[in-house]
Parts: C-alpha cells; structure tokens; sequence
C-alpha cells in the first residue's frame, strides 16, 4: 500500500472492502498495476475456467448483464495494459467467440484439436505406466487404460489427470472427474433431445461412432440447436476424435471416450426422462426376474408421470426410444441391440446375454388406434416374433431360454405380453 497513491488506495480499498461493483470491473487491471510498482516486474495473468461465471449466468437468467460486466473485466486487464507481460486463459468455449473479448485481436488460441501443446492438456501414456510403477500397482494399466485412457489431443493420446490421482490415492476403478460440475448445459441440451439425438446416443452407448461437424467456434449464445450438443460434449471431454472424415474440413467420427464417461451417458439417460431412481430399478428387477406384471406396473407409472400429453406421438420409435433408453442400463449383463436383422426381419429390441446360461428377451412394440386395442396389438406383436423367427440368432448362439415381450401403447396408456 506504500507504493499507491491517494487515488489509487482509496479504489483499492473499496476493491478489498467489497464496497463498489463498478471497481470490480478494472480490478484485474488496477491488481497488476499494483504489482507492477510493487516488485517493478510486469505480471503474467492466468485465468483458469474463464468461462465458468458465464455459464452461472447463462444457467440463472441474467447473461447478458454477465457479459457487459465480464467484456470489461477481462479486456481492461488483457487489452492495452501496459503492466502485463502476457495473459493466458483456459475454456471450453472459444474465448475469442464469445463476445467479451471485443477489440482483442491478438489472442492466440490452441484448442483440443490443434497439435500445439497437445501433449500438455493431460498425462500421455509413459507418465501414466511410470507414476503406476512409483506406487507398485503397474499390472494395473491395462484396466486404467480403459477407464481413463481415450482422449486424442492435437497428435496425442491424452489421460485425465484428476481421474488418475484419485485412482493412485483409492485404488477403485470409479468414475472421479464425472463429479466436479453439475453439467448444467449438457442436461438443458438433453432435455429437449429428439429422436435423432437419442438414436445417435444410443450408437455412442453401444460404443460405436457418429460422424459429426465439430467446430471451434462454439458459443454460449446459440447453444440451441442439435450440433450444438456434440460441440458441447466434444469439448467438455465426454466425446473424442476416432477418426477425421477423409477429404472434409471438420468432419470427424466421435465416440465416448472411456468407461468412466459411459458411467455419465449411463445416468443421464435415467435422469433425462425424469425417472426416480428406486422406480427405475424396481421396474428393471422385475423386468430381470421375468416379472412382467410389475414390470407394466411400473412401466405405467412412470409413463404417467415422466409424459406430458404433447410428449406421447402416434408413431411407434418415440415409444421404442424411450424403452430402448431405459434397457441400455442392463448393458453390463446383455448386449443390446436394436432394429437388426433376425430369421426373417428386423426385430425391436433384443438384449443377449453375456452368460448363454441366462435368459435372452426379444421386445418388439406396437401402437394401437385406441385403448381397447392394447390386448389386440400385444397378440400380433407376439405373433410377428414367432412368424418372423427373431430368435434365430440367439439359438444359433446355443441360447434356448428366450422370453418374448410385447409392449404396445396407447398415448400415455401401456400393455406388457409375454408369450406363453
């Protein structure tokens, strides 16, 4: 404070004070000034997460006040501050996008798909397989592989640092990074997925690509649309690069990176249809235990109350989706698959078991014209099983203990069938 004059105590008090909101917006400025007269050094400004304030906003209504306050707190401190030596900032959306960085024409940008630094955004595999050797659990790699491995940086392949650290520390294969935001974005994009998103979540899911345009201009203001939630997912860290669309500016296969990211996709699909996680697993246990009455039961409640009238459609691959959704849970005991080919057509749904001891299902919907057709449609959904043979590729796998469900709808209204 000996080196301020008048002037600039009394903004630094106010500033220290928390007396005056208007100072706050040069207090980055008036900070490296202070330090610069202090120590007679220019200062280097890291900023980390500088986006994280912005989504805050963008989540509780008042962005744009956000913005006009951010627009000159960041640029009175990066543009035309001779006290500074350099500034650097880290995101997930590209700073010089985003609108608070008006007249900032010199920012150099380096994102997850520039090879510049790439090495540096994680550990690359040899600090992995040596911190593994210091702490005598190396036998381990290949399980820490595939739960915190997957991530392509620029030229290189990337592990994530906080989940590594807490591996070391517990010794659990869990997920750990999945847990440090609430993901407020990703679940405002889900909510209003449709059934092309789903049908493109369930391929990531099953662990398989999706080819999509990813750019590096992504932005909190047009955060709307459906390219948006891959853009989103690529650069927050659930997606990664399989491979480049050969001849194309930037169109890449993405897949889910690791387990520890399908645990998150595991989740959001119960949490995305607003489903209570003791329903959900009610209904799942007695969907295992071939209770099927409890099943619907259950199955019609949560329709009843996860629905609103202009949710329910007339066209029969709403209602599959939304089961689809639901028995992609059960991928740690079955492979599930869905709209293949089988004996003499494409079924619905089937789920295998990865234990040809255990019971196979074959799921094929129908939607009926009125209520009084549920009990009809069940008939000829479990009719079109049998005269079809769907269950020709499970026999074939030497699985005999097969059950056929029929499930058809009515609006909001839901019937279980199994054959007998």
């Amino acid at each position: 404070r000996e080196k301020l004059d008048e002037l600039e105590l009394n903004i630094f008090n106010k500033i220290l004070k928390n007396e005056d909101v208007e100072d706050f917006k040069d207090s980055l400025k008036i900070l490296s000034k202070c330090l610069y007269e202090y120590y007679n050094q220019k200062t280097v400004l890291i900023i980390d997460e500088y986006d994280t304030p912005i989504v805050a906003a963008y989540e509780y209504g008042y962005y744009d006040e956000a913005i006009s306050f951010f627009r000159v707190f960041y640029a009175s401190a990066l543009k035309d501050n001779t006290f500074l030596q350099m500034g650097l900032m880290t995101g997930i959306l590209r700073v010089a996008k985003e609108g608070i960085f008006s007249g900032l024409n010199n920012l150099l940008v380096d994102s997850i798909l520039d090879k510049n630094y790439s090495e540096y955004f994680g550990l690359t595999e040899s600090e992995i397989e040596k911190a593994l050797r210091y702490y005598e659990i190396e036998y381990k790699l290949a399980d820490v592989k595939d739960w915190y491995d997957g991530y392509k940086f620029g030229n290189s392949e990337i592990y994530n640092p906080w989940s590594i650290i807490n591996y070391i520390r517990n010794k659990n294969l869990e997920p750990y990074w999945i847990n440090t935001s609430d993901n407020y974005l990703i679940k405002n994009l889900l909510s209003t997925a449709d059934e092309e998103i789903f049908e493109d979540l369930k391929n990531l899911f099953n662990y398989q690509t999706i080819e999509k345009n990813i750019s590096k201009n992504s932005t909190l203001v047009n955060l709307r649309s459906k390219k948006d939630l891959w853009q989103l997912l690529f650069f927050s860290g659930y997606l990664t690069i399989d491979r480049k669309v050969e001849n194309t500016m930037s169109s890449y296969f993405l897949r889910i990176v690791n387990k520890e990211i399908h645990s998150f996709f595991r989740s959001s699909f119960i949490e995305d249809f607003s489903i209570k996680e003791s329903v959900f697993y009610n209904m799942m246990q007695s969907f295992l235990k071939k209770d099927f009455k409890n099943y619907e039961k259950h199955l019609q409640s949560l329709m009843l109350t996860s629905f609103s009238y202009f949710d329910v459609a007339q066209e029969e691959k709403f209602y599959h989706n939304f089961i689809l959704g639901m028995i992609l849970s059960l991928d740690k005991q079955f492979y599930v698959s869905s709209n293949a080919e089988s004996g003499l057509g494409r079924y619905d749904i089937i789920l295998e078991p990865k234990n040809v001891d255990n019971t196979a299902f074959i799921m094929e919907f129908k939607v009926a014209k009125n209520e009084e057709d549920l009990e009809k449609e069940c008939d000829l959904a479990l009719k079109q099983i049998k005269e079809k043979a769907y269950d020709t590729k499970l026999r074939e796998k030497g699985i005999n203990d097969i059950a056929e469900i029929a499930v058809t709808f009515y609006g909001k209204k839901v019937r279980v069938k199994v054959s007998s």
